[in-house]
């Protein structure tokens, strides 16, 4: 089994903020703290809140739940007892839940 480290740190992400217009879409892509400001979140409660004990244990427990399940990236889903990893597109998901609900 792998070792991995358990602490958790904020990724250096990127979202993509789409905008369209008559001629032409484009995007603009911000960092999660850019975005976050944006939007009028309270930065120093944000970065007080991540570093908490409760934050980091929430997210270890998701590690450890996303690696016994195999999940490894995004987007992932489970779907009764599969786990569908990646963007599969909205047909497959639509396929597998059907299958599941039979």
């Amino acid at each position: 089994m792998n070792q991995r480290s358990t602490s958790w740190s904020p990724a250096p992400i990127n979202v993509a903020r789409y905008r369209t217009g008559p001629k032409s879409a484009s995007a603009t892509f911000l960092s999660p703290s850019t975005l976050a400001k944006e939007v009028g979140l309270d930065m120093a409660r944000l970065e007080k809140d991540m570093a908490s004990d409760e934050a980091k244990a929430t997210i270890e427990e998701s590690m450890k739940l996303a690696e016994a399940l195999g999940v490894n990236g995004t987007p992932s889903y489970v779907v009764g007892s599969d786990v569908v990893v990646g963007a599969v597109g909205l047909d497959a998901l639509r396929e597998k839940v059907s299958a599941v609900r039979k």
